[in-house]
């Protein structure tokens, strides 16, 4: 007796989810009062833990200013595989102009954020 077995594998696709960065707005507010001076606005995956780093803009000196309080804020359609992604940092304005990311010369604000998508404690996606 002779039996032949045959084996069919089909391809499959595991579901990884989605890693994208892109970067969308920097908007400004340095009136008096205001909180949320900088806010950086980013579409990201959806639920991705993230963490974000600001530097000099050469994106590897810390930043020499004080970080008063740092807000975040994620909106998202249920059907889409994107989120939008909102960071906003109030600063110690005060500590501003002697700060390593102003410019003095053209009066302007001049820094890198450097943002990541985590899984656990690994960076999966970074820009």
């Amino acid at each position: 007796m002779c039996t032949a077995m045959a084996l069919l594998a089909s391809p499959t696709k595991a579901a990884v989810g989605n890693w994208d960065i892109s970067y969308l707005s920097t908007a400004t507010n340095f009136t008096q009062g205001a909180t949320n001076d900088i806010t950086l606005s980013y579409i990201v995956g959806t639920g991705r833990a993230f963490n974000i780093d600001l530097f000099t803009n050469d994106c590897q000196t810390a930043i020499d200013i004080t970080i008063t309080n740092t807000n975040t804020r994620t909106v998202g359609d249920p059907s889409s595989t994107e989120d939008t992604l909102e960071i906003m940092f109030d600063l110690d304005k005060t500590d501003i102009t002697s700060s390593n990311i102003w410019d003095g010369t053209n009066d302007v604000l001049e820094f890198c954020a450097v943002l990541q998508l985590l899984s656990g404690s690994d960076a999966i996606k970074e820009e």
